[in-house]
């Protein structure tokens, strides 16, 4: 019982003196006071001692500093909601989204969905209210969101849609979009292995699914490459999904075999030169000798350019359009006009600027994604 009073007593004490009030301090102070000596009135300079109050000053925890354009957003986050959020591809989406409510110091919000979970994006999405949401990112690849697209419009929630090209009117009061030209890119990549492969041989292709989007990458890289040479002989598409790299591989290796005069290999989607690539790696067919194009500068398609087991790729500028949906966002909320059509520039990337292109990888890769 002692050793708890004493404990008790010494915890009162040390929280009393980590608490209460510094001790008055005693200082010596020079003062003038008036003494009588020898019957007169005199002034006698005097040193005393005085006891003073220790004044405390109490720190104010001074209030966080919010972007003038956080301050506009009066507690209302920008929202993006998206799948796959594993994919290379989405990730350097995401991290450009990211970087720009960085930046911009904005209130932002992800939801993202690992695979393909289409109905718990859409269900996010039309849970978004103008009450708790200043603008929204939504990607509007394929008319099937259309739907949940317009829930979210009509709620009054400034929305903006990245990569798939849109026209005005076809999505009802979507605010714009920003994201490359497919036909632009498309028809140069096909003029580009045209000249590359000097007209020779077969062309294999393969997409990620039968996408709209997709679909118009092959058929315009198609109008490109025949602009250069007439007489072009295409393979049907090859369908390699976009999540299982091995069956990709597979089915890949399965079309260069069973075509051994096939040239060039192009592919519409981020992971088809990884999977043209080891599947003619796997089929022992020497390096360079089918000139395979696919999309996107992520990490591992820029290594696949630097060994040269890939001859291009098409740099879809993936983290620059979602960090321009922002923008987009941001100028809106600010009450500046917005360009309905953004587009931004897919350059191609060969052995020659590939080193260029890491450095938008490194940018993506920093940016922590949750």
């Amino acid at each position: 019982m002692k050793k708890i009073l004493f404990g008790l007593m010494l915890f009162i004490f040390v929280f009393s003196a980590c608490t209460s009030a510094p001790p008055p301090e005693k200082v010596i102070e020079t003062v003038v006071v008036t003494e009588l000596v020898e019957g007169e009135v005199v002034e006698v300079i005097k040193e005393v001692e005085v006891i003073k109050e220790v004044e405390v000053v109490k720190e104010v925890e001074a209030e966080p500093e919010i972007s003038v354009f956080q301050k506009a957003q009066n507690g209302k986050p920008f929202r993006y909601a998206f799948t796959e959020r594993n994919h290379p591809f989405m990730r350097m989406l995401t991290a450009g989204f990211l970087q720009a409510c960085d930046d911009y110091g904005l209130l932002c919000e992800i939801h993202g969905v690992d695979g393909v979970d289409e109905a718990q994006v859409m269900a996010y999405a039309e849970g978004m209210n103008a009450d708790d949401t200043s603008g929204a990112v939504f990607c509007m690849n394929n008319p099937s969101r259309f739907p949940s697209g317009k829930v979210i419009i009509d709620k009054g929630i400034p929305m903006v849609h990245h990569h798939t090209p849109r026209e005005v009117g076809e999505i009802p009061g979507m605010l714009a979009w920003a994201g490359p030209s497919f036909v632009d890119y498309s028809q140069k990549a096909g003029k580009a292995v045209a000249e590359k492969v000097e007209c020779q041989g077969a062309i294999a292709l393969s997409q990620s699914g039968l996408s709209e989007g997709e679909n118009r990458v092959i058929e315009n890289f198609k109008i490109g490459y025949s602009e250069v040479c007439s007489d072009a002989k295409f393979l049907d598409v090859t369908v390699i999904g976009t999540l299982d790299m091995a069956k990709s591989i597979v089915l890949s290796g399965g079309t260069l075999q069973a075509h051994p005069d096939v040239t060039a290999a192009f592919s519409s989607t981020s992971i088809g030169a990884q999977a043209w690539a080891l599947a003619a790696q796997e089929s022992g067919i020497e390096k360079g000798k089918i000139a395979i194009v696919g999309m996107d500068g992520t990490r591992s398609n820029l290594d696949l350019v630097a060994s040269g087991d890939v001859w291009m790729l098409v740099g879809q500028p993936v983290f620059e359009e979602a960090y321009y949906d922002v923008v987009l966002l941001v100028n809106h909320l600010m009450g500046y006009p917005v360009p309905f059509e953004n587009l931004l520039p897919a350059p191609q990337i060969t052995l020659e600027n590939v080193d260029e292109f890491y450095a938008i990888v490194d940018k993506a890769e920093s940016v922590e994604i949750e």
